[in-house]
């Protein structure tokens, strides 16, 4: 499977449902990692729309709707079977939020979170109902027209190191970041001055590999 940020790799395919809520290191990672990421960037998609939000003044919606594409692309890594399809209910919509995000002009104008709202609120209100038939907690209430300021979280005490990932695969690069306790977003340009890299080659890491604090955002810079 091909997502307009990048190709989902090896994917693990589990035939019956039983076996794959029996799997608890896939069950594991779509509980406390791919449902965890999405509701963090549904949230910050929102914010960009709500005066006082965390990203209420931003004004370029790529990098957003890059990391809720690279997050459906790591829930397909190991989806469930077709008997929970409300799954793929969720990633389908999120994947067209993203999708419409990156088609803004110039990719600057943060009112399209309105115009991807329905997509936000179908694909929340699809995860809550696959996490219900999994016996887990809804991820969120889906997306409602207005919502209170998001409140700008304190710098995390707790310190993780930057993975160095440069020279690596963009999603490789991703699962490493996300794995060391950070958010990954993928910025996709050229390096300036230098023959044409392989698509997908990571090149550049902001910031460079050393202490930040867990749960901040990590550039990557991505060859086209």
């Amino acid at each position: 499977m091909v997502l307009w940020c990048g190709p989902v790799f090896n994917v693990v395919q589990i035939p019956s449902l039983a076996q794959w809520k029996a799997d608890a290191e896939v069950v594991g990672n779509v509980q406390g990692e791919v449902v965890p990421d999405i509701q963090i960037s549904v949230r910050d998609i929102e914010s960009m729309t709500t005066p006082g939000g965390q990203y209420s003044t931003t004004s370029n919606v790529v990098p957003f709707a890059t990391a809720l594409c690279q997050e459906v692309l790591g829930a397909y890594k190991a989806p469930p079977p077709a008997d929970l399809g409300d799954y793929d209910t969720a990633m389908a919509n999120f994947l067209e939020a993203s999708e419409q995000m990156r088609s803004v002009p110039g990719g600057t104008a943060a009112s399209t979170e309105e115009d991807v709202r329905p997509y936000l609120n179908a694909g929340t209100t699809a995860l809550d109902a696959f996490l219900a038939a999994i016996a887990a907690a809804p991820s969120s209430a889906p997306a409602v027209a207005t919502l209170p300021p998001a409140a700008v979280p304190s710098p995390s005490p707790t310190v993780c190191v930057v993975p160095d990932v440069a020279d690596d695969h963009d999603a490789y690069a991703v699962s490493q970041v996300q794995a060391a306790g950070f958010r990954a977003v993928v910025v996709t340009k050229a390096l300036a001055g230098s023959p044409a890299l392989p698509a997908g080659l990571v090149w550049g890491i902001d910031p460079l590999p050393q202490d930040e604090p867990c749960g901040s955002t990590v550039t990557l810079y991505v060859a086209p």
